[in-house]
C-alpha cells in the first residue's frame, strides 16, 4: 500500500499514517458530550478525534441572558460574552478536561490538528471596542477587520502560539473549511459574501465580478507561523459561488469543493453551468503558481450540491452533497442506484479530470443530504447528514436504527444520521440516526443539526452537532448534561468493537394488561451486563441485569406520540465484564391501547349509481394495521382502501339492498378485533317519465281552439310577460 498522498482536512490527519487496519462494521458508542448554558443556543460546530484517545470541540453559545434557564456548565456562562460566545475544548479518553478556552463576543468554526500534534482553530471576530486580541506579534495581520482569524494552540493546554487575523473569509452566516498540510500551512475556503479579502500578486481573481451578484467563493492559505498570507483569491463569477470543504492533494494545491448556479473560473477555462439551477463544483488549485489546474461539475437537471471532501489511500476523492430530483442514475450495482425522492443526500467518486466516476444515493422519501465525509482507516467511508425521512435505510444494530419520532411525519421533525458506505459504493455496513422524541418545551418539533465529523489513528469516528431533544442517547454520566430546554451542543465517540446488543432498536409492542417477555442478546462478549441508562420501564415491566425485559404494562399514561401507542425509549448499555468495554443502544418499548374497531358510528345510506364513502376507524393499537375481511361482502362497485389509523369503503354502488361487511384488523402488538359493519344501498330512484307530446297544430282558422292560432295578446295572458321575455318576444314588443 503506498503511502497517502491526500490530505484530509478537518482533524482526520491520514497524511501522517500508512494503514494497514483491519476494522469491524460494528460501532460502540464510547462517551457522549452535551454541551449548554444558560442560552438556549449552543453548537458543537466541529470536533477532532485525538491520537491518545481523547477528543477536541469547538463551537459556540448565546450570552446566557436568557432566565429561568438553569446553568449545567458554568464553563461557558462567560460574563465577559456580550453576544456569542465561542469555545474551545480538550477531553481525556476518560471524560476528564484537559483545557478550556472562551472567546468573548466571537464564534469558533472550525479546527485541525497539525504534523507536530497541536490545534489550529477557525473563527470570526465581531471586532467591538472590547473585543480580545485575536493576534499575536508579527503575524500576518493585527488589526481587527470585519470577518476571520486564525490561531495555533498547544493541545496540551490550549497555549496561545500564533493568532492572525484574515479579513473576509467568514461573513454572518457561512463558517470557513479548514486544512493543514504537511508543513503546517492552513487553507481556508468559504463564502466571502462582501466582505473584502486582501488579494495576493498571484490570486485567480483580484476583485468580486459583481458586488450585487450574490456571494463568491474564496481560497486563503496562511504560513504554519501565521506571519504571513501567501496566497489569497475570489473564486467564482458573477452570478456567485459557495466553498464549503477543502483538502490538501500535495503540498501546494488544494482541492475545493462547494455548488454554484452560474460561474466562470478565471484560468480554468470557459465553464457554465445551467443559469437557472446550482451545479456542484470541485476545483484544483496551485497556490504556489495561482493556477486552476482542474474544474469538476456535478449536474443533474438541478439544484446540486457538493458539501464535504475526502480521499483514500489510493488517492481516489469522494465527495458527499445533495441534489433534487433529476433522470440522474448511478450504476445498477450502487446501494442505491435511483433518487428515491425529492431531495437526495448522495456520495460519488471523482476522476482524474474531478468527473464523477461512480456514485449512490443515500436517501429515504424526504428531504435529505450528506453534510460531511471521512475515510476510515480500512477503507471504508463514513458519511453524516441530516434527513426527514422515515425510511432511511439504515442496517440494523446501530446506535438508533429506527426513525426516533416516527410517529410524526411534519417537516418540524429533522433528524442527524451517519453512515458507512464501502469504496466501491455498493453496500452499507452500519448505520445510525441521532436524535430522540421529545423536544424540549419552547422549540417547535425535533430539530438536530450534524455539523462536523471526524475519524481517528484507531478508527473512533467523533460526530458533533447540536440538538433539541430532551432524550437524546446518551450515558448517564456523559460529560455536560444539557440545559432543561433550548439547543445544545452534542459530540458522540464511536469506536470500532466486536460489542454490542444484537437485534431491532424496535422491541416486539405488546398490549397492556397482556404478559410481555424479550431476552436481549450481547455480541462480542459471553457473559454482558445490562444497564438502563436512560429513560424509564412502562409500569408493570422490569428488567435484569442479563438482559430480560419482562412484566405485564398496567396503567400507562398517554405521552406525545398517537394512535394508542405509548413509548418508551430505553438506552440501554451493555459491559464486556472481561475488558470493561461497555456500549449503548436506544430501544423503544411500545405499549398499545386496547385496540377496538369504531362499529358505533352508523354507517351513512348510499345510493345505487351514486358516488359513495365511509371510513371504519380504530381506537388505540399500534400502526401499521393489517386489515383482513371477506371481500365477497362488499356491494358490487365499492372497494376498501388502507388509511394510516383506519379503512375506507368507497366507489359507486352498483347493487342495491341490505349488507354486513366482514371486517377484521391487527395491530403491531398483535392484537386483533372483528366486527360486522351494516351497510345500506337504496335503490335509485326510477328515471322521469318523458313529456307527452304536443297536439298536432289546427289546420283551421278563427277559434278552433288550437295554441298556435292564438294572438299575441292571449298568449302574454297565459304564458306571462316574464316567460315572453326570456323567448325573446319583448323584443316584438319594444319594437311595436
Amino acid at each position: 500500500m503506498r503511502p497517502m498522498q491526500v490530505i484530509a482536512g478537518t482533524a482526520l490527519l491520514l497524511w501522517v499514517c500508512d494503514y494497514a487496519v483491519a476494522q469491524s462494521d460494528i460501532f460502540r458508542v464510547d462517551e457522549t458530550v452535551l454541551v449548554s448554558n444558560s442560552s438556549p443556543s449552543t453548537i458543537i460546530r466541529d470536533v477532532a478525534a485525538l491520537p491518545d484517545g481523547g477528543v477536541a470541540y469547538a463551537g459556540f453559545a448565546g450570552s446566557g441572558d436568557t432566565s429561568g434557564i438553569p446553568v449545567t456548565t458554568p464553563f461557558l456562562d462567560n460574563p465577559d460574552c456580550q453576544s456569542r460566545c465561542g469555545f474551545l475544548r480538550v477531553l481525556n479518553s476518560d471524560g476528564s478536561v484537559r483545557g478550556t478556552e472562551i472567546y468573548p463576543d466571537s464564534l469558533v468554526a472550525d479546527l485541525a490538528l497539525t504534523p507536530d500534534g497541536n490545534l489550529i482553530v477557525a473563527g470570526r471576530a465581531a471586532c467591538l471596542l472590547d473585543t480580545p486580541n485575536f493576534s499575536t506579534p508579527g503575524a500576518a495581520v493585527t488589526d481587527c477587520r470585519e470577518g476571520g482569524w486564525v490561531q495555533k494552540r498547544q493541545l496540551v493546554d490550549l497555549e496561545l502560539l500564533w493568532g492572525t487575523y484574515v479579513p473576509g473569509v467568514m461573513t454572518l452566516d457561512t463558517f470557513p473549511a479548514l486544512a493543514v498540510n504537511g508543513t503546517g500551512d492552513v487553507f481556508l475556503a468559504g463564502q466571502a459574501g462582501l466582505e473584502r479579502l486582501s488579494p495576493t500578486p498571484n490570486a485567480l481573481l483580484d476583485s468580486i465580478p459583481n458586488p450585487f451578484g450574490g456571494n463568491i467563493g474564496y481560497l486563503v492559505r496562511v504560513s504554519a507561523d501565521g506571519s504571513e498570507i501567501p496566497f489569497s483569491t475570489y473564486i467564482g463569477g458573477p452570478d456567485g459561488s459557495v466553498f464549503i470543504d477543502v483538502i490538501i492533494v500535495e503540498c501546494d494545491r488544494a482541492l475545493i469543493v462547494g455548488y454554484s448556479d452560474l460561474l466562470e473560473i478565471i484560468g480554468a477555462g470557459a465553464f457554465r453551468a445551467d443559469a437557472d439551477n446550482f451545479d456542484g463544483l470541485a476545483l484544483e488549485v496551485d497556490t504556489a503558481a495561482g493556477m486552476a489546474l482542474r474544474l469538476g461539475r456535478f449536474d443533474g437537471g438541478a439544484n446540486d450540491s457538493f458539501f464535504s471532501v475526502t480521499g483514500d489511500l489510493d488517492g481516489d476523492i469522494f465527495v458527499s452533497g445533495q441534489k433534487e430530483p433529476s433522470d440522474l442514475e448511478f450504476a445498477v450495482d450502487a446501494f442505491q442506484p435511483a433518487s428515491p425522492n425529492g431531495v437526495s443526500g448522495f456520495v460519488v467518486r471523482l476522476d482524474t479530470q474531478l468527473s464523477v466516476a461512480d456514485g449512490t444515493y443515500y436517501s429515504g422519501t424526504g428531504f435529505d443530504g450528506l453534510i460531511e465525509i471521512e475515510t476510515l482507516p480500512n477503507g471504508n467511508l463514513v458519511a453524516a447528514g441530516t434527513t426527514f425521512s422515515l425510511d432511511l435505510p439504515v442496517p440494523q444494530g446501530g446506535l438508533i436504527d429506527y426513525p426516533p419520532n416516527s410517529l410524526q411525519v411534519d417537516f418540524s421533525n429533522r433528524l442527524d444520521h451517519l453512515v458507512i458506505l464501502t469504496p466501491d459504493l455498493n453496500s452499507v455496513v452500519y448505520g445510525t440516526y441521532f436524535g430522540g422524541i421529545v423536544p424540549d418545551p419552547i422549540s417547535n418539533g425535533n430539530r438536530n443539526l450534524v455539523s462536523g465529523l471526524s475519524v481517528g489513528p484507531d478508527g473512533a469516528i467523533e460526530v458533533s452537532g447540536a440538538t433539541n431533544n430532551r432524550d437524546f442517547p446518551v450515558f448517564a454520566n456523559s460529560t455536560d448534561v444539557g440545559a432543561d430546554s433550548g439547543f445544545f451542543g452534542y459530540a458522540i465517540r464511536m469506536e470500532p468493537s466486536n460489542l454490542t446488543i444484537d437485534g431491532p432498536g424496535l422491541l416486539p409492542a405488546v398490549a397492556v394488561n397482556s404478559p410481555y417477555s424479550v431476552q436481549l442478546t450481547p455480541l462480542g462478549t459471553s457473559a454482558g451486563i445490562f444497564a438502563l441508562e436512560g429513560g424509564a420501564l412502562p409500569p408493570g415491566i422490569s428488567r435484569s441485569d442479563t438482559g430480560l425485559i419482562d412484566g405485564t404494562p398496567t396503567n400507562i399514561e398517554e405521552l406525545v406520540l398517537g394512535a394508542g401507542a405509548n413509548n418508551f425509549p430505553l438506552n440501554i448499555s451493555l459491559t464486556d465484564p472481561g475488558t470493561g468495554e461497555r456500549t449503548l443502544r436506544r430501544f423503544q418499548l411500545r405499549v398499545a391501547d386496547i385496540l377496538v374497531l369504531n362499529t358505533l358510528t352508523p354507517r351513512d345510506i348510499g345510493m345505487e349509481g351514486a358516488s359513495y364513502s365511509t371510513d371504519i376507524a380504530v381506537s388505540g393499537g399500534i400502526p401499521p394495521f393489517v386489515w383482513g375481511g371477506d371481500p365477497t361482502t362488499l356491494p358490487g362497485g365499492l372497494t376498501a382502501t388502507v388509511l394510516f389509523n383506519g379503512l375506507r369503503i368507497s366507489g359507486t354502488p352498483t347493487e342495491a339492498g341490505s349488507f354486513s361487511i366482514a371486517v377484521t384488523v391487527t395491530d403491531e402488538s398483535n392484537q386483533v378485533d372483528s366486527a360486522t359493519i351494516p351497510l345500506q344501498i337504496t335503490a335509485a330512484a326510477p328515471p322521469p317519465s318523458p313529456p307527452a307530446p304536443p297536439p298536432p297544430p289546427s289546420s283551421g282558422g278563427g277559434g278552433g281552439g288550437a295554441i298556435g292560432s292564438l294572438p299575441t295578446a292571449l298568449l302574454l295572458i297565459l304564458f306571462g310577460v316574464a316567460n315572453i321575455r326570456q323567448r325573446g318576444i319583448c323584443k316584438l314588443q319594444s319594437a311595436r
